[in-house]
């Protein structure tokens, strides 16, 4: 993660005069072409990335609405 909190990912090829570019995640399968080679773009990769990004999401915000609920019906003490 960057100090701005932004989670970047390295394209794994350098561009045109041997840098190797880091993308903000997202920009990650925007239809737009980042890096070099455009692996930013690679079907394959986009379509694990959306279902996993999707997941996490999901499991992230089940997981942080959990001790609201529980403190709700007094059963703080789960998530102590």
């Amino acid at each position: 993660m960057a100090d701005d909190g932004m989670e970047r990912f390295a394209c794994p090829t350098p561009d045109a005069v041997g840098r190797y570019r880091c993308v903000d995640d997202h920009v990650l399968c925007d239809g737009f072409i980042d890096c070099p080679n455009a692996e930013d773009e690679n079907r394959s990769a986009c379509m694990f990335y959306k279902t996993v990004s999707i997941f996490i999401y999901a499991a992230l915000r089940v997981f942080y609405t959990l001790p609201n609920i529980a403190n709700s019906r007094g059963d703080s003490t789960l998530f102590d």
